[in-house]
C-alpha cells in the first residue's frame, strides 16, 4: 500500500459506510458519520493499543477477524498495520466485496477475504497454529467460537474479542482452554485479551 496517513484512509471507510446501500444492511439507519467513527474506528485504537503492547509493534503477523461484518476491527486494522497480513472472514459474500471494493480502491493490498463458517476454519490445513491474532466482535458465544478456532492459534498467540457486559459468565465456560490475559472494559462491555492455556492440544 502507497504510504498515506492511515487517518486520512479511516475517513474515507467512514464516508464510505455512510454512502453505503441499505441492501448490504452494514449500519444502522440512525448511523451519522460521527456515529460510525465513534463505535467502529474509535474502537479499533483499542485493538491497536493491546496489539502494540503484546507484539511492539512487531511486523509480518498474521492476524485473521472471524465475523468481520461490515470490516471491523479488520479493515481498519488491515489500514494501520500495512506489515501484516490479514485475513478478513464473514460468511456474506456480498459484505466481503463491498469492503474488497473499498480496499483495492484504496490500495489497501495486506488482506486476503474468506467466506468459509467460522466453525469450518479448522479444516483449512493452512490456518491450522497459523495465527497470531484472532478477532472478532459479537460474531457467537465464548462457549461456542472458542473450541472451534483455538487451533488456528499459535502457541504464543492471542486472541481479541469484543463481548458485552456478560461476558464472564461466557468466560467461565471456556475457562479450562483459555485464560484472560487482559480485559478492557468499555462503556457497552469489555475487549478481552485470551491466551490458550497450556493443556490445550
Amino acid at each position: 500500500m502507497k504510504k498515506i496517513h492511515h487517518k486520512y484512509i479511516w475517513l474515507k471507510l467512514v464516508n464510505y459506510y455512510y454512502k453505503s446501500p441499505s441492501k448490504y444492511n452494514l449500519m444502522a439507519p440512525t448511523d451519522n458519520k460521527r456515529l460510525i467513527f465513534k463505535k467502529h474506528i474509535k474502537e479499533a485504537y483499542n485493538y491497536i493499543n493491546l496489539i502494540n503492547e503484546l507484539f511492539n509493534k512487531k511486523i509480518n503477523l498474521e492476524i485473521i477477524d472471524i465475523g468481520t461484518g461490515a470490516g471491523f476491527p479488520g479493515l481498519p486494522l488491515a489500514i494501520y498495520y500495512e506489515k501484516n497480513h490479514f485475513i478478513l472472514n464473514d460468511r456474506k459474500i456480498s459484505r466481503l466485496k463491498f469492503i474488497q471494493k473499498f480496499a483495492e480502491k484504496n490500495g489497501i493490498d495486506n488482506a486476503e477475504y474468506d467466506t468459509t463458517e467460522y466453525n469450518n476454519l479448522k479444516y483449512n490445513n493452512k490456518y491450522l497454529t497459523h495465527f497470531d491474532i484472532i478477532t472478532f466482535r459479537a460474531v457467537d458465544r465464548l462457549e461456542n467460537i472458542i473450541p472451534e478456532v483455538l487451533p488456528l492459534l499459535k502457541a504464543d498467540g492471542y486472541i481479541i474479542c469484543g463481548k458485552d457486559s456478560n461476558y464472564r459468565n461466557e468466560f467461565e465456560k471456556v475457562s479450562e482452554l483459555v485464560s484472560i490475559f487482559k480485559e478492557e472494559k468499555l462503556q457497552w462491555g469489555a475487549i478481552l485479551t485470551l491466551k490458550k492455556n497450556n493443556n490445550f492440544s
